[in-house]
């Protein structure tokens, strides 16, 4: 299991925010017959180079994968574009979240010290399963594991 902190999402949106804002500043440059627009492809490949980071920070194997290849060949239509975004919505909806209080974070994935764990290795494991369990709000797996 992945551990990720809802920031890393937030600052994908503002990713995708980035590489939309340079595609359609590029975009408008074609549109009305600009010819020095290599400075807005590297701009734009510069946030999409950001936004395939973004990516894999966050495990977002299959967007990653696309951004890439969109990375060596830029969208050239706002429709290539939205594909693009829509690949990145797709892989985030297909990703399940688990919201634990900060207040009951300390107990999820709970370090215990080595001491502990080479003495008693299996109620330690049973001990880790128990905070998590309190850390999700399953209690009675909370009383269970613990037992």
């Amino acid at each position: 299991m992945v551990t990720v902190s809802a920031q890393k999402y937030i600052k994908l949106g503002h990713q995708i925010e980035a590489a939309r804002s340079s595609f359609v500043i590029l975009e408008s440059f074609h549109l009305h017959g600009g010819s020095d627009d290599e400075s807005r492809v590297l701009e734009l490949k510069a946030a999409l180079r950001d936004l395939i980071k973004g990516c894999e920070e966050l495990n977002l194997t299959r967007a990653q994968e696309l951004l890439s290849h969109a990375y060596d060949d830029v969208p050239q239509s706002g429709r290539e574009f939205d594909l693009l975004m829509l690949a990145v919505m797709t892989d985030i909806r297909a990703t399940v979240f688990l919201y634990i209080p900060e207040h009951l974070a300390k107990y999820y994935e709970i370090i215990f010290q080595s001491i502990i764990t080479v003495a008693f290795p299996l109620a330690s494991k049973e001990l880790v399963w128990a905070g998590n369990s309190l850390a999700c709000g399953l209690y009675t797996g909370c009383v269970f594991h613990s037992m």
